[in-house]
Formats: C-alpha cells, structure tokens, sequence
C-alpha cells in the first residue's frame, strides 16, 4: 500500500518548466514594448531572438532599453546564445 501512495505523490508533484523562449518578428514600436516587457521579467518567458530589417537600429534600439540583449537577425531566425 505504500508504494502506492508514494507513487501517488510523484505524479502530483510539478516539476519546474523549461522557459518559454520568445523571438519578436519586428522591432518597431509594439515589438519594442514587448522586448522590454519580457526583459522586465514575464513568469515562464525569456526573451530569446528578434528579427528586423536593419540591424544596426535594432540592436541600437535594444541597447536602450534591454538590458538581456538577444540574438538580432534579418534573414534567419537566430537563437541567442545563452
């Protein structure tokens, strides 16, 4: 009966999720925001890429206002290396 009960508990028990990563398609003024909300500290997310036309500005941009800068890519999706 015991063995039971303890295998009871582990299936009750939640192990801690992985975080959501987060890549933004566009930097203008919405995908901004949400950059620096996600920087800020969303439970479960991080962000992780963004992509944009002109990199030299999004990075720029992204150097305001982020703190946890991420991969910057036009043509392919990039991870940011952690």
């Amino acid at each position: 009966m015991q063995a039971s009960a303890e295998s009871e508990i582990e299936g009750m028990v939640q192990r801690p999720k992985a975080a959501l990563r987060i890549a933004i398609a566009g930097l203008g003024a919405i995908g901004l925001k949400v950059a620096e909300a996600l920087d800020q500290g969303i439970p479960g997310c991080v962000l992780a890429a963004v992509s944009a036309n002109d990199r030299k500005k999004a990075a720029e941009r992204l150097s305001r206002g982020v703190d946890h800068r991420p991969a910057v890519g036009a043509e392919v999706p990039v991870e940011a290396s952690a």
